[in-house]
């Protein structure tokens, strides 16, 4: 399983679960292909951090492709996204929306990793 452990940061801001988790990433924005496998700093069910030397501009529209690998299964998530910031380690890609099938396996695999899965289901269903 890929999921490390629940991130927290002392001076967040950001008020979604995060978890870091270790998976193959290829990041398609414009012209860009950056193809890495790396520890991502987190994903949470809005975004990812991708650890990479690449300079891709803020609000630049991207595809991320993440895989999945389990024991005896693997997955490929694609999801659309922007780039929301970069640092000199990496870049942060905020996602513009899931699919349903994407929606749900992301959910699960938080749900699962994170310290308190309360504060996952309130991100996915604030309305209850």
């Amino acid at each position: 399983m890929p999921i490390r452990k629940q991130t927290k940061y002392p001076d967040e801001k950001r008020r979604e679960g995060r978890v870091e988790f270790y998976a193959q990433v290829i990041l398609k924005a414009g012209a860009s292909e950056i193809v890495t496998k790396t520890l991502a700093q987190d994903i949470s069910m809005t975004g990812i951090f991708i650890k990479t030397k690449k300079n891709i501009p803020v609000g630049q529209d991207c595809d991320v492709e993440i895989f999945l690998k389990g024991a005896s299964s693997r997955v490929l998530l694609i999801i659309k996204g922007k780039v929301a910031r970069h640092t000199k380690t990496g870049l942060g890609i905020a996602f513009n929306g899931l699919e349903v099938d994407t929606f749900f396996l992301l959910s699960s695999i938080l749900k699962n990793a994170v310290l308190d899965p309360v504060t996952i289901n309130n991100e996915i269903f604030p309305f209850e």
